[in-house]
């Protein structure tokens, strides 16, 4: 063999190489778009994971501050002798207020009886509707007296068990 075949077979065997070298390259660079790719949507996937889980425990925390804040207390009257006022209250909701003319005692009361013409309280107290406009003439001992109209929108709200806090 001489010089100039060995460097021939040299030059062939380095354009082998060299050929074998750049499709593994380019068949890298096509592996590395595939990985990048992958890994973004991997990515993006973990992400949307993150979010989905910081919204569901923002979720859970807001439900959980609405049930502690709303107050799981079922309705009661309360009856301002001082002010002449009715309340109908949840908790610390005021759902109605209502003007009244009333001659009973201070203290706590259960609903007895509930009707069209009266509530009827513990110890005989009864809680009745005007004939028209607020009559602020005296009343009987015992009785507590609204609108008509104040009834009629307290009425639906009360039932026997509930208490009233005559103060």
């Amino acid at each position: 063999m001489t010089v100039r075949n060995g460097f021939i077979i040299a030059g062939a065997v380095l354009a082998v190489a060299s050929a074998i070298l750049l499709e593994q390259r380019r068949s890298l660079r096509a592996d590395e778009v595939t990985l990048t790719a992958a890994i973004a949507a991997a990515d993006s996937i973990a992400i949307d994971a993150r979010l989905r889980a910081d919204v569901n425990r923002v979720l859970v925390q807001l439900e959980r501050s609405r049930v502690r804040s709303t107050p799981q207390t079922e309705p009661h009257l309360a009856i301002s002798l001082t002010d002449s006022l009715l309340t109908l209250e949840r908790g610390d909701i005021v759902l109605r207020t209502a003007r009244i003319v009333a001659a009973v005692p201070r203290g706590v009361h259960a609903v007895l009886e509930v009707g069209p013409k009266w509530i009827l309280l513990a110890d005989s107290i009864r809680i009745v509707p005007d004939a028209g406009g607020l009559d602020t003439t005296s009343v009987p001992a015992g009785t507590v007296r609204l609108r008509r109209a104040d009834y009629n929108a307290v009425l639906p709200n009360v039932r026997p068990g509930l208490i009233a806090y005559l103060y």
